[in-house]
C-alpha cells in the first residue's frame, strides 16, 4: 500500500526520525494505529460497548517500538496543541 504525504507531513516525519522518536518512516503507521487503538479503548471505557484486545509483542524490539510510539504520540499531541 502506498501512502502519499504532503510536504508538512514529510517534514514532521523527518524531524521525528532526527529526534529519535521513531526509527524509520514506516513507524508512523504503528504510531497512528496505536493512537487509534488508545482512542477506541478510551471510548470503550466510557461505556460505548467496544471490546478491544491489547496486542501482544511480536518481536524482541517490541518494547523499543512501544516506547517510540508513546514518545511520538506525546510529541504529536503537544505539536497539535501549539498554536
Amino acid at each position: 500500500m502506498k501512502i502519499q504525504l504532503n510536504p508538512e507531513e514529510e517534514r514532521l516525519i523527518r524531524q521525528a526520525i532526527q529526534a529519535g522518536l521513531i526509527g524509520k518512516a514506516d513507524d508512523v503507521v504503528a504510531v497512528g494505529l496505536e493512537t487509534i487503538r488508545r482512542q477506541l479503548q478510551s471510548r470503550a471505557g466510557s461505556g460505548s460497548g467496544l471490546m478491544l484486545r491489547t496486542p501482544q509483542p511480536h518481536h524482541p524490539h517490541c518494547a523499543q517500538r512501544k516506547r517510540a510510539v508513546a514518545a511520538l504520540t506525546k510529541y504529536l499531541r503537544w505539536r497539535s496543541a501549539v498554536p
